[in-house]
């Protein structure tokens, strides 16, 4: 099954919009968890509950991607 894209929307669009939610920290994924970039602190993933998700493509290299 395919997932078809539902809007354009900027990642930087996002980020303001999670912000303006509460969602604040940033990680970055380790071989040991996922690492707050904001807090010295390294989580597990039964410690994280993953609410929603975006994914962003290049236009002209879709191997190009970010997740949010």
């Amino acid at each position: 099954m395919f997932m078809k894209k539902v809007n354009k929307v900027s990642m930087v669009y996002i980020f303001d919009s999670l912000n303006s939610l509460g969602f604040e920290m940033k990680f970055k994924a380790t071989v040991h968890g996922l690492l707050s970039l904001t807090t010295p602190k390294t989580f597990q993933p039964y410690q994280i509950q993953i609410v929603h998700f975006y994914r962003f493509e290049g236009e002209s290299d879709p191997s190009d991607s970010s997740i949010v």
